[in-house]
């Protein structure tokens, strides 16, 4: 499978889309999201290969002359191909750690999250039965600053929970944004292609 192939992008994919569709694929192939899969490391390897293949003009410049001569079945992998001077690869090992960090603190914070809103809710329901029971009793307790406490805890605790993703997103939208664009080069050499 080739570069373009991986990434699932035509040959005369611009330099944003090619970004675009490594974010995507890398995200969806992480080896965390395929637990029992042996072979997703190494497809998540592959794909960072690709990308780094794709986003030098020199190596895809390379790889669409060869692709262009009819070279097929080849195991296409970044070692392969001359870069521009200066090309930083990107590191699979440091994309695997971020990502799996980035959810780590976002499975924690929700974690947190819904303990605080089933502690509130807790609380709620306590002050909800408290006065109930006296009610049928008749000693007509009101139980108003627990369940007020626990109804705004809870709702508190919900909100912050929904708020985690908004974040985690951010997070992630900063990250790939400072990934992706820590060795742009400038796509100044045409694929073979065009």
């Amino acid at each position: 499978m080739n570069p373009y192939e991986l990434l699932q992008i035509p040959m005369n994919a611009a330099p944003d889309q090619i970004m675009a569709a490594f974010r995507r694929v890398t995200e969806a192939a992480h080896p965390d999201l395929h637990p029992g899969d042996p072979n997703a490391a190494g497809w998540f390897y592959a794909i960072v290969d690709a990308y780094n293949i794709l986003c030098d003009p020199v190596s895809r410049y390379e790889l669409d002359t060869r692709l262009m001569s009819g070279e097929r079945g080849y195991t296409y992998r970044s070692e392969d191909f001359r870069h521009s001077e200066g090309f930083q690869k990107y590191s699979a090992d440091e994309l695997l750690y971020v990502i799996s960090s980035i959810r780590a603190k976002e499975e924690e914070a929700k974690t947190a999250a819904r303990k605080y809103a089933l502690s509130g809710l807790a609380w709620f329901v306590g002050g909800l039965a408290v006065t109930i029971i006296s009610a049928m009793a008749g000693v007509g307790v009101l139980a108003w600053g627990a369940i007020l406490f626990g109804g705004i805890e809870a709702v508190r605790g919900l909100a912050e929970y929904f708020k985690v993703g908004g974040r985690t997103a951010k997070v992630k939208d900063q990250f790939w944004f400072d990934y992706l664009n820590k060795s742009v080069t400038a796509n100044t050499m045409p694929s073979a292609q065009q």
